[in-house]
């Protein structure tokens, strides 16, 4: 009883100390340096009651060589928004790496610049997404997490997204695939 008790105190501590992402939170900041940061604590802790929202000052550039990646879901009225914090040019993410899939089809399970996989209640507002190289066949690819969890409920708007097409058939700035993460 008392290894039980233990043991309850104990996920009960965890859950308070690691609780949910809820509020507004600037990017880059201490407490959340970047949006690839932002995404990687989602995926761990999720989306609180109330929704949260990365404020991402103006003019901030984050340069990645692979994709950013989130799966955490928001609810009806409780978003998980990205979006430019004052005024000036919008934020950007440039991803600079040339991935590591190879698409034979447009549809193919390809790179990207940001993988939304099985989110919901997802916004991206005044956010612009860049590629330099021509391996990255999406800005934005959505794919669901299982056979039947797809993306729904993603607004993007106010961006712009630039893709470096080069030698490469299969270029889309947004794409929503019927594959998983495989």
């Amino acid at each position: 009883m008392r290894n039980l008790l233990s043991i309850l105190f104990a996920l009960f501590l965890n859950s308070a100390i690691f609780g949910q992402l809820s509020g507004i939170y600037t990017i880059p900041s201490s407490e959340i340096p970047s949006v690839r940061y932002a995404m990687e604590q989602l995926n761990l802790l999720g989306a609180g009651n109330g929704g949260v929202t990365f404020n991402i000052t103006a003019g901030y550039v984050e340069v990645t060589s692979d994709s950013l990646y989130l799966e955490a879901s928001g609810k009806s009225g409780e978003l998980i928004t990205f979006q430019k914090s004052g005024s000036g040019a919008n934020p950007l993410i440039r991803r600079t790496g040339a991935g590591n899939r190879v698409t034979a089809a447009m549809g193919g399970n390809g790179d990207a610049v940001v993988i939304l996989q099985g989110c919901d209640h997802v916004v991206f507002d005044s956010l612009d997404i860049a590629t330099e190289d021509q391996g990255v066949e999406y800005g934005y690819l959505f794919r669901k997490s299982g056979q039947n969890n797809g993306c729904k409920y993603v607004t993007i708007k106010n961006g712009t997204i630039t893709m470096t097409k080069g030698t490469s058939t299969y270029v889309a700035g947004v794409y929503a695939s019927n594959h998983d993460a495989n």
